[in-house]
């Protein structure tokens, strides 16, 4: 879940997201006039998708073989995820005209989505050799041709794998499993058991993408020490690195023979297409990559460039601190589902190394990857270690009676007389299918022993929060809901080492989802984060677990939740910035913040970081209000509002962010005041709250599936807090409704992000110095409805709005003082505004807002530095016993 993105899951955004058809090529015959369905065309690429498909609708209601109509009826299914109705639609039309270019490119589209790769690139293809001029098909099809090369098999050209030179006298087996624990072996030969702790390494950095990894030997070393320094035995990886990462880590490690950092490697693999894990070609792809992670590891490699992937000349041999490999990734529930079904039965498997009995086909497949790769290195290398396969607790193989399918909950809601879920119901099946490393068998041949990996978070999925047995669970410190999972799926492992893989907890300002102990996903300060990572390593051990690797070491701004992933638009754009709402991008113990060699600004109430250029308004005049201040960096907006010594108001300060004409023309908080703008954002002060509010029809939640989430002209003042939904409601296996959870983020967090002051708050966002009247404010981008603030992008879906955003050429501002009310609301308790800037008319109305702009940027600033949480873990880890609780 927490892994590196899903290659085609990122392709297919960028795909839907560039590749509105661009109607060069009409459906439709040389004049012939459609004017409804022109508008139609006009509507959908404006966003409103609703309104085009009425009129598709009707066109094809009057006209059964109109294939304009079906084309675009096949595109609107796209655009809404209904890949078989558009595949109808698109058929429906090549077959009134076979060699309709908007009916080939949308069925391609289709083909794409579904995996089918080698059938999109035959559309494609075949569209080309009709309109060879057709740019976007051919930037289509090179696109389509990436992914499918990214999953066929073999070598790529100028692959060498250097031949082993004399091979040991005994094989190499640097660790090995034990009945429930492993034992690591000594320099003097003999075996040492272990709980093992490690910690996973995404190497990301700001405006990188996955695959785009450091080369600095300087920055892993730093790394490597901070986490032998932290208490980590192993580093955990997912993929293959550049050569430098393996040079160091050699490098470190000899200078250090009786304490080395261990390493646990990955093979990483994209789901196949049609989802067919047992197509040649994907098993192949995935094999060679398995060849390739075993021979660099033993320093006798030499991998060319391949788009997506490290490469270079690997001869660090650093096999003998390799101690265990986990294969694979997070599978999809649905995509095992879908193989499963399409393979039935029960199987076995007898091999050298594994053996199995009563499996499904998906373990059986990954018992014979698993054969694979044990035999490929014994035979080559003659060395092996552990393996195990990634499992995360969706597919766990336990049954969960909480966890209603989505069969099973629709049944629930019409018995209840429930409304449908808003939006549908798009997360996983969580409890529909299993896969269990208990029914695999160590083969003849394996010294080294399997074992069972999950990457098991404490707050997802909903079954973790809601099983009354679970619920029950306690340690010495009081309920522990997590133990409770944690003990029932060690319980069922009962014959192999159980290696939490994955865990631990955000610093975010956001909670995307919530946990009973209030171990939630995000919504953490690095104080939290670095206790509550403690105590679920604590709980990892008290539940007689292997071991487990904390997520993460670092934080990767190119990583999306659930929560925010539609609004981070253009998709591939942020890796650029920093969401500092969205939990995925902060689960490290290393920051990367951003801004160099700091933030723009720290807040303090001090300002010191500013500068008369800063200034966007001041008085001249007498008032409360001195003067406002703006700047901003990869991350936040940030405000320095001056007033009077001992001044008692509050304050407003408002914002245009897009399209003048549009918004509210009333300020908010009852004053009555207008302004000659639209507005879509307010900051309230009054001294001791901070509060952001959005106006109404901009707020996400609130519109979220009207799928027109943009600013409309009113005349209200219609303010409010911005909403965000982390838990739907749900409906057991029993019928029992769990209500969703909505919460109001509009409440800005007091505190200094001063890392020197002993009161320092890393989710602070307001500091007032009531001696000098200083108050400094800081807002994340995502509050503004900023989409990437590299390219100033806002949320803009409908009429008006570009693939859902549209460019801002900045905000423009105003402030109003006024007597508050006292209450949480912080409205004014009279109308009349004490001071306007700039100041109001007599007509009431504030004209002139100025502007505050900021440069685009196509590489991020940024800079780094340990958070408190990693301090907590250095001192902690040592108190956690290095020898298993379960032998």
């Amino acid at each position: 879940m927490r892994s590196f993105p899903h290659r085609f899951v990122l392709l297919s955004v960028i795909l839907l997201s560039l590749l509105v058809p661009s109607l060069a090529w009409k459906s439709a015959p040389a004049g012939e006039a459609v004017p409804s369905l022109s508008t139609a065309w006009k509507l959908y690429r404006a966003g409103e998708i609703y309104r085009a498909r009425e009129i598709f609708e009707k066109a094809l209601e009057k006209s059964p073989d109109n294939v304009e109509a079906l084309n675009g009826l096949g595109y609107v299914a796209l655009r809404e995820g209904d890949l078989e109705g558009a595949a109808g639609y698109f058929g429906r039309a090549l077959r009134l005209r076979p060699a309709d270019r908007d009916g080939l490119f949308g069925m391609a589209l289709v083909a794409y989505r579904k995996g089918k790769l080698s059938e999109a690139v035959s559309l494609l293809e075949k569209i080309l050799v009709e309109h060879p001029g057709d740019g976007e098909a051919r930037e289509t099809l090179e696109r389509v041709k990436r992914a499918l090369a990214s999953v066929r098999g073999g070598e790529v050209e100028g692959e060498v794998h250097l031949p082993p030179g004399k091979l040991p006298e005994k094989v190499q087996m640097p660790m090995r499993v034990r009945r429930r624990f492993f034992e690591i072996r000594q320099p003097d030969g003999s075996w040492r058991p272990v709980f093992l702790k490690a910690v996973n390494l995404g190497a990301a950095l700001p405006g990188r993408f996955p695959s785009q990894f450091p080369e600095d030997p300087s920055l892993y070393r730093y790394w490597f020490e901070k986490m032998k320094e932290c208490g980590f035995h192993a580093v955990r990886v997912y993929t293959i690195f550049p050569p430098v990462f393996y040079d160091e880590l050699k490098k470190f490690n000899e200078e250090r023979p009786g304490d080395p950092l261990y390493l646990i490697h990955g093979v990483w693999a994209e789901p196949p297409p049609d989802n067919d894990f047992s197509s040649p070609d994907y098993v192949e792809s995935f094999r060679a990559e398995m060849r390739r992670v075993v021979d660099l590891l033993h320093g006798a490699l030499d991998l060319p460039p391949r788009p997506g992937h490290a490469h270079g000349s690997y001869r660090a041999d650093v096999s003998r601190w390799w101690i265990a490999t986990i294969l694979g990734r997070e599978w999809e529930p649905d995509v095992v589902q879908d193989y499963l079904s399409s393979h039935p039965g029960e199987f076995s498997f007898e091999g050298r190394f594994v053996r199995g009995e009563n499996l499904n086909a998906m373990e059986k497949w990954l018992a014979g990857q698993t054969e694979y790769f044990l035999a490929y290195e014994f035979d080559r290398w003659k060395a092996t270690r552990p393996i195990a396969w990634t499992n995360w607790p969706t597919l766990d193989p336990l049954f969960h009676p909480t966890e209603s399918t989505k069969e099973e909950e629709e049944e629930w809601r019409i018995k209840l007389g429930l409304p449908p879920e808003p939006g549908g119901v798009r997360e996983y099946d969580n409890d529909a299918v299993g896969l269990d490393m208990e029914k695999f068998r160590e083969g003849e041949e394996n010294r080294a022993g399997l074992f069972a990996s999950y990457h098991a978070y404490p707050y997802y999925p909903d079954f973790m929060n809601y099983d009354p047995v679970y619920l029950r669970a306690r340690d010495e410190e009081g309920p522990n809901a997590y133990l409770g999972y944690l003990r029932d799926l060690a319980s069922h492992h009962r014959s192999h080492p159980l290696f939490i893989a994955e865990f631990g907890v955000p610093t975010s300002r956001e909670i995307a989802h919530f946990q009973p102990q209030g171990w939630t996903h995000g919504g953490h300060s690095e104080v939290d984060q670095g206790r509550i990572d403690l105590k679920l390593f604590r709980t990892i051990y008290e539940a007689g677990c292997a071991g487990g690797s904390l997520f993460a070491w670092i934080d990767e701004w190119f990583k999306h939740n659930w929560l925010v992933i539609d609004y981070h638009i253009p998709f591939e754009r942020n890796r650029l910035w920093h969401d500092r709402q969205d939990a995925e991008q902060n689960y490290g113990l290393v920051a990367y913040r951003a801004g160099n060699p700091g933030p723009a600004a720290v807040i303090d109430g001090k300002g010191e970081e500013w500068a008369p250029r800063d200034v966007i308004l001041s008085s001249s005049g007498e008032g409360p209000v001195r003067s406002l201040s703006i700047r901003s960096d990869e991350s936040d907006l940030y405000l320095l509002l001056k007033l009077n010594p001992g001044a008692n108001v509050g304050v407003a300060v408002v914002f245009d962010v897009v399209a003048p004409d549009l918004g509210e023309f009333r300020f908010p908080a009852g004053i009555r005041l207008s302004s000659e703008v639209g507005l879509e954002a307010a900051l309230l002060f009054d001294g001791e709250r901070a509060r952001f509010l959005i106006s109404r029809s901009y707020d996400r939640q609130r519109n979220r599936f009207r799928r027109e989430i943009r600013p409309r002209r009113s005349l209200a003042g219609d303010f409010v807090p911005p909403l965000m939904k982390p838990q739907r409601r749900r409906i057991t296996r029993k019928g029992e409704v769990i209500p969703e959870r909505v919460l109001d983020v509009s409440y800005l967090r007091e505190g200094t992000t001063d890392r020197n002051s002993p009161d320092y708050d890393d989710r602070a966002e307001w500091f007032f110095n009531q001696d000098t009247g200083t108050a400094e404010f800081r807002i994340p981008w995502g509050m503004f409805n900023v989409t990437d603030p590299s390219s100033r992008s806002v949320l803009f879906e409908g009429r008006g709005g570009d693939g859902g955003v549209r460019k801002t050429e900045g905000f423009r501002v105003a402030v109003a003082a006024y007597v508050p009310d006292g209450s949480g609301e912080m409205r004014a308790s009279s109308p009349a505004a004490l001071q306007t800037l700039p100041p109001a008319g007599e007509d009431g109305v504030v004209r002139n807002l100025p502007l505050y702009s900021w440069e685009e940027w196509e590489e991020p600033d940024y800079h780094s530095f340990l958070k408190r949480s990693w301090f907590i873990l250095r001192d902690g880890l040592r108190e956690i016993p290095d020898s298993p609780l379960v032998k």
